[in-house]
């Protein structure tokens, strides 16, 4: 009888420490999941913003080279009717 109970006793000991080994082990991983969720929203929060900083930069580019050509063209645009009559009497 004695021997049933040592083996029931650690068998029962195995079983809860399983349990609590699972447990842990489960507790562990739940918050390395929030730990990376957390991170990745931070992360994604951080693109955005650094997308909407380039988009800002690309626009402000895009109008200074707009304007610039702009103006080149309209410093050169008086010569354009003079070169043009030069060539068709040529």
């Amino acid at each position: 009888m004695t021997d049933f109970l040592l083996i029931v006793s650690l068998l029962g000991t195995a079983a809860v420490g399983g349990v609590l080994g699972w447990l842990f082990a489960r507790l562990r991983s739940q918050r390395r999941i929030i730990e990376l969720s957390t991170t990745l929203e931070l992360e994604r929060r951080q693109a955005q913003a650094n997308i909407h900083d380039l988009e800002k930069t690309f626009s402000a580019l895009s109008s200074q080279a707009l304007s610039r050509n702009n103006q080149t063209f309209l410093q050169l645009a008086p010569g354009i009717p003079q070169a043009i009559s030069h060539t068709s009497q040529g």
